[in-house]
């Protein structure tokens, strides 16, 4: 039958996302076209050049792994044939929701309504389920979408801080600090929240489930983390995720 890549459902980030993107895409470059058009950037060229390119060099990579995360399947399971595959000695479970097999770490998106394998969570800024497909540049558009922030923060205050004229220092300047100040933020948390999953080979859902466990029980476990059939420990972890290859985990080709 039809084989559905992506969810279907919630196409507002379609649109939202990609405008918010191209905004700042477009006003960082009107900022840092304006200060190397000045005498100002003039005296500070090269630090003019070096925080346009590194900003729109990550840019760039923003762009594609956003692309990547919404268009690539995200590991939805076989529906269809499912039943009668299920029949046949050593297959998978099925899902009662869907029909469709249900390898382990697999689990059902009630948004897609499609089974997910290696199941993190369905994402409303990809339009997407996040998982075994396409979790690799999910993690990556998180990442260079913080590396972003901190090197248009770094360039823009140092326009702030070295300007001598004060008039100079345009409302346009701060709204631009601002943003890119409050999105890092934002951002950070999930930033450092996958790269601790991912140490610990674990899913967003899987760790919620298992603190949910501890909760249950009443009591602390320092270890609820990390003893767990899938912890190989944080290389083989990161190479399960991001590719054999520690030299391309930061591509997302």
């Amino acid at each position: 039958g039809h084989r559905q890549l992506r969810c279907q459902n919630g196409s507002w980030a379609l649109v939202v996302v990609p405008v918010c993107i191209l905004y700042v895409g477009i006003v960082y470059n009107w900022l840092g076209m304006g200060v190397l058009l000045t005498e100002y950037g003039r005296d500070h060229l090269p630090y003019g050049v070096v925080g346009m390119v590194v900003f729109d060099f990550l840019y760039l990579l923003v762009v594609v792994c956003w692309l990547r995360a919404v268009l690539s399947d995200p590991g939805f399971t076989p529906n269809g044939d499912a039943v009668a595959s299920a029949l046949e000695a050593g297959s998978p479970p099925l899902c009662d929701k869907c029909g469709a097999e249900k390898p382990a770490r697999t689990h059902h998106c009630r948004i897609c309504a499609r089974c997910v394998a290696r199941y993190d969570h369905h994402c409303p800024w990809v339009n997407n389920c996040v998982g075994e497909g396409n979790y690799k540049s999910f993690f990556l558009f998180v990442i260079y979408v913080e590396l972003a922030c901190v090197a248009g923060l770094l360039f823009l205050m140092g326009r702030f801080l070295l300007v001598a004229d004060y008039e100079s220092r345009d409302i346009a300047l701060f709204v631009a600090i601002f943003i890119m100040l409050v999105a890092g933020l934002m951002v950070s948390g999930l930033f450092f929240n996958h790269i601790f999953m991912i140490s610990r080979n674990l899913t967003t859902l899987e760790g919620q489930i298992r603190m949910q466990q501890v909760r249950e029980k009443q009591e602390i476990d320092a270890n609820c983390h990390t003893d767990h059939e899938y912890n190989n420990g944080i290389l083989s972890n990161c190479r399960q995720v991001l590719g054999p290859h520690p030299i391309l985990w930061c591509c997302p080709i």
